[in-house]
């Protein structure tokens, strides 16, 4: 797999990516994860690091995260289902809950399904061209392991739906300041020299090709409604459906 930027060329070209990724490994998983973005210029960076200033220490970025978990976990009880609340000292239950309800943390959302990660490749930013991360997670912890750097793949014991419905998982860094993709890029780059095997990936996804993916996706059952369980992503697919011109099926009235 070449670490360079690959541009998709068309719907076939993104199915025979998809079809190659998802025939390495058991039938039951894939041996890759992914991340849509829906810039490709964008980083790999977190919802709390886009928000702190550039100059900020790592101690005062700790100190700014910790106040948002106190924040939120002190009013979370009035809004969630005691259920669904993890226990106190859970730090990463927390931020996974925090993630969720779209607040800022340290997590990185990816997924078990290039199909999810198309999906947030292509559904904003029509003016600009998309992305598909790939990376395969073993190469990445070995190559950590080996340079001392804390990466840690996080799943919650019990997940969200909407993580469900994602095939949901969670990456994060001891690091919280600093954008991910230089360090993914040096962590695998002894796989690529070695020839170990194909590790790392950036898929362009032009910005001519969203609404024909999303209209493909859709065909998959893959929309806003599917990824999003609840009414927020029933109407984010209602809203999917003018942007892409697609009328909703109706039966024939006799």
């Amino acid at each position: 797999m070449n670490s360079l930027p690959i541009e998709l060329r068309d719907l076939e070209h993104f199915g025979q990516i998809v079809n190659q990724l998802c025939s390495i490994g058991p039938a039951t998983t894939t041996a890759y994860i992914f991340r849509g973005q829906s810039d490709a210029s964008w980083g790999i960076t977190s919802s709390l690091c886009r928000l702190l200033p550039n100059s900020i220490q790592l101690a005062d970025a700790i100190r700014v995260e910790e106040d948002c978990v106190n924040a939120f976990r002190e009013q979370a009880h009035l809004l969630i289902e005691p259920c669904e609340l993890p226990k106190p000292d859970d730090r990463t239950a927390w931020w996974a809950l925090m993630q969720h309800h779209g607040a800022p943390t340290r997590l990185l959302d990816w997924t078990r399904s290039p199909y999810v990660a198309a999906y947030f490749a292509s559904v904003n930013s029509w003016e600009s061209d998309g992305a598909i991360w790939v990376v395969h997670p073993m190469a990445l912890f070995e190559q950590a392991l080996a340079a001392y750097q804390k990466l840690t793949i996080f799943f919650p014991e019990r997940p969200s739906r909407r993580m469900v419905a994602q095939q949901g998982l969670f990456l994060y860094s001891e690091d919280i300041i600093d954008d991910q993709e230089p360090l993914l890029r040096s962590l695998l780059a002894p796989s690529h020299a070695s020839g170990q095997g194909e590790v790392y990936r950036k898929l362009i996804v032009p910005k001519a090709l969203k609404p024909l993916i999303l209209r493909q996706l859709r065909m998959m059952n893959v929309t806003a409604a599917s990824l999003f369980p609840g009414v927020d992503g029933l109407a984010a697919a209602t809203r999917e459906l003018v942007r892409l011109g697609i009328s909703y099926p109706r039966p024939s009235v006799r």
